[in-house]
């Protein structure tokens, strides 16, 4: 029984433990995180920890959603690279309306320091990394793959998922945003064989509707790639900083913390560090006016969290992120080595005198 906090349930039949996926240099993620369905931790994994609410904050409520109460439209408007004299007007206007209205309605998560009961921080790593890898094995567009970690991290927060359900949450969620992104999505068959035939069709069908009401079908959501698209598109670099970049993203999505960050200044963060540590010139992102509209004071946090993960990553941890971001499609960028202090380079750009502007525009660099 799936339980929900807004008085509707869904009935789930009972389901095995997931077994181990049936292509074979993917067992190993779905083993571990069978191991942990079956609550066979080892040392290295914490205990699942007392139950505690999240709270979903929408962007009409009143929230600090790392933006500053200035004029949108006059910073927007200067939202474009100086050496692209050549983009056509009408283009750049709906460009900026689209950047506005994105930074405007991007909702994000505001997670506690724990997960809800039985679901621990490692099977929830396990579970993102395992669909990163089917969104690979199936060719699935970026935005399929964080819409549907987002899609599950708001049902997670919403529903009361047992551990023998969590590979069945994250397989629907892939399904529900394959059918909003691509034009093609797998077939519930591919789905049920991913799982080695752990969960069948009647299964995933069940729980695509206790996600689709949880959603309240808004499946419309904007994510830290729908602005990494963006930004990339603005400063025109090389393709092996766009693939750090989206390695950098992807790995936020492993990772806790960045749950407490819009995804326009994670987008921002992992632009930056992937320039920072590719080249010795100064980052092309800090010529964009986006520090006049985000909260700098935020975004020199995510960019200090982000460099300690990408400083401390452990490959085999990350099995299936690490696997992808070292073939050579993506340019190897996995085996890049991250640079000390960033935030030097960003405290030229950020830092202002206090007391400048209103109190609620101030932005002052914290000293690290």
């Amino acid at each position: 029984m799936i339980s929900f906090q807004k008085n509707y349930d869904v009935e789930i039949p009972p389901t095995g433990a997931p077994g181990e996926m049936a292509y074979g240099k993917k067992q190993r993620i779905t083993s571990a995180l069978r191991d942990l369905t079956n609550g066979e931790l080892d040392n290295t994994r914490r205990r699942a920890p007392r139950p505690v609410q999240f709270s979903q904050v929408h962007p009409a409520e009143d929230i600090d959603t790392g933006l500053k109460s200035k004029d949108e439209t006059s910073v927007i408007r200067r939202l474009h690279s100086p050496d692209v004299a050549d983009i056509d007007d009408m283009q750049l206007a709906i460009a900026e309306d689209i950047h506005a209205s994105l930074l405007k309605t991007q909702a994000f998560l505001v997670a506690s320091k724990r997960f809800p009961p039985e679901i621990s921080t490692s099977m929830r790593n396990i579970l993102v990394d395992w669909m990163i890898e089917v969104a690979e094995e199936y060719k699935l567009v970026p935005e399929t793959l964080f819409l549907s970690v987002m899609y599950t991290d708001v049902c997670l927060q919403e529903m009361n998922i047992h551990r023998s359900e969590l590979q069945l949450l994250g397989t629907t969620c892939i399904m529900v945003a394959a059918k909003y992104e691509e034009i093609y999505a797998p077939p519930i068959d591919e789905l049920c064989y991913i799982t080695d035939n752990s969960y069948t069709r009647s299964q995933i069908i069940k729980m695509e509707r206790a996600v689709l009401k949880c959603l309240e079908f808004s499946l419309t959501r904007t994510t830290v790639n729908t602005f990494l698209t963006f930004y990339l598109s603005r400063i025109h670099t090389s393709t092996r900083c766009s693939s750090l970049a989206a390695f950098l993203a992807e790995l936020t999505l492993m990772c806790q913390t960045f749950l407490d960050f819009t995804p326009a200044v994670v987008a921002t963060a992992a632009i930056f560090l992937a320039e920072y540590n590719l080249s010795d010139a100064r980052p092309r992102i800090l010529e964009l006016d986006l520090f006049e509209l985000l909260d700098n004071n935020q975004l020199t946090r995510c960019i200090e969290s982000m460099n300690k993960e990408f400083a401390s990553y452990d490959a085999e941890k990350f099995h299936a992120l690490h696997e992808k971001y070292s073939s050579q499609k993506y340019n190897e960028v996995a085996t890049v080595v991250a640079k000390g202090n960033p935030l030097a380079m960003l405290k030229q750009k950020c830092t202002i005198q206090r007391g400048a502007g209103r109190p609620n525009e101030q932005n002052i660099h914290r000293e690290v």
